[in-house]
């Protein structure tokens, strides 16, 4: 399991912005992920959609990001195999979230840097999700590919599923 880190400062991200204070990374319980998915990512959708099918099996784990304390991002990594790719190592990121005054601060992408410091621990060779259009970005700054063409979820909008080794 990923261990406590250092405070860090957003500058040690590269970042700065609203974040640009101390952030400390850390494991928490999928329990604590629900209300940023539900508050965030799902707002107005059944609670249980912020539920993942993955959240509570041994080898998942989910990161949070705190700043003076408070949960203000998350991320949750399980070993998953892509739809069309059956080969094993394979991690998923799923539910990453920033609140939206922290975000571009370089919170949000020490969290998933995080998560793919611990894939690559337990010795996954790939990283993949299905990232909002919106955020193709964000993930393309953090070595993400997209691949195949965007599909759209219900309630949640289109999609690109991204890929990047570890």
């Amino acid at each position: 399991m990923p261990e406590t880190s250092p405070t860090l400062r957003a500058s040690d991200a590269h970042a700065s912005g609203p974040a640009a204070e101390a952030y400390e990374i850390r494991e928490i319980a999928a329990a604590d992920c629900r209300p940023l998915r539900i508050g965030i990512l799902r707002p107005g959708l059944d609670p249980v959609r912020s539920v993942y099918p993955l959240d509570d099996l041994p080898d998942t784990y989910h990161l949070g990001g705190f700043v003076a304390g408070r949960l203000c991002s998350i991320a949750s990594f399980s070993p998953e195999v892509q739809p069309d790719d059956p080969r094993p190592g394979q991690w998923r990121l799923r539910g990453m979230v920033t609140r939206p005054e922290l975000r571009g601060g370089g919170l949000g992408s020490a969290v998933v840097r995080a998560g793919i410091e611990e894939a690559q621990r337990r010795g996954g060779h790939t990283m993949w999700l299905h990232g909002r259009v919106a955020a193709m970005e964000f993930y393309r700054r953090l070595g993400f590919v997209a691949v195949g063409e965007v599909f759209d979820t219900p309630g949640t909008g289109p999609h690109f599923r991204m890929v990047r080794p570890l």
